[in-house]
């Protein structure tokens, strides 16, 4: 089965695992963050998983947050909040308040699945389902949230945000590599191609100047330093 494995890369050439435990579901399918003493990790149909990763030779899983009829994929964190991009269950936000015990405490639901979520500002989303939408929430009450724009791009399937002010939509599996938006206006100010055939895109991450895409292949890696006209390097 699959495993969580922490490993000390300080020397590049020669990684040195610390610790690993076991890690149940199908991670490939979700993303994970570090933030502090825990592991959050989107792990699919088996749920929202927090690790408490305080002792790295001795990682384990301390909350679940579990489906019953949902697939955590992307997620965002903001405070003691996970936005959760959860497939078929829609948007679930959880209080992650105690992560011995996350819990559900509003959710949203798309006329198809939701496979994306980005935190563009406080209290302002952007979420992506398979009807080819982008659609811009208002959270500031999670009882009641509204609709704020909507943008039509292919297959929205995981987001980034750069510079505070694109958002990068990279399409799972279509014509388009990845759709950036103007956050400024919510326009598509380009579309890339896929520069080495139509292959299934995983996972999006940026750095300083700086986007890379998994896909089958392995690692493409685009120039966004002008993010709104980026190069395939």
């Amino acid at each position: 089965g699959s495993e969580l494995v922490i490993a000390d890369f300080t020397d590049a050439s020669n990684p040195v695992v610390l610790g690993h435990t076991s890690l149940p579901g199908f991670p490939y399918w979700g993303t994970v963050e570090l933030r502090d003493d825990y592991l959050y990790v989107a792990n699919s149909m088996y749920g929202f998983a927090i690790y408490d990763v305080s002792d790295l030779t001795n990682p384990f899983q301390l909350g679940l947050f579990e489906y019953d009829d949902g697939r955590a994929y992307q997620f965002v964190l903001v405070g003691d909040t996970a936005f959760v991009a959860s497939r078929q269950a829609g948007l679930i936000i959880l209080d992650i308040s105690d992560p011995s015990n996350p819990s559900e405490i509003a959710s949203y639901e798309s006329t198809n699945y939701i496979d994306a979520v980005a935190v563009l500002v406080s209290n302002y989303i952007a979420i992506g389902d398979r009807d080819d939408r982008i659609t811009f929430l208002d959270v500031s009450d999670f009882q009641n949230i509204a609709i704020l724009d909507t943008v039509i791009a292919e297959y929205p399937w995981r987001f980034e945000v750069v510079d505070s002010s694109y958002l990068f939509a990279v399409v799972y599996s279509a014509n388009y590599s990845y759709t950036v938006v103007s956050l400024a206006d919510t326009s598509i100010v380009y579309q890339q191609t896929p520069p080495n055939g139509n292959f299934e895109y995983l996972a999006i991450e940026s750095d300083d100047s700086y986007l890379y895409l998994s896909n089958d292949l392995g690692i493409e890696v685009f120039d966004i330093s002008n993010p709104a006209s980026p190069s395939y390097l």
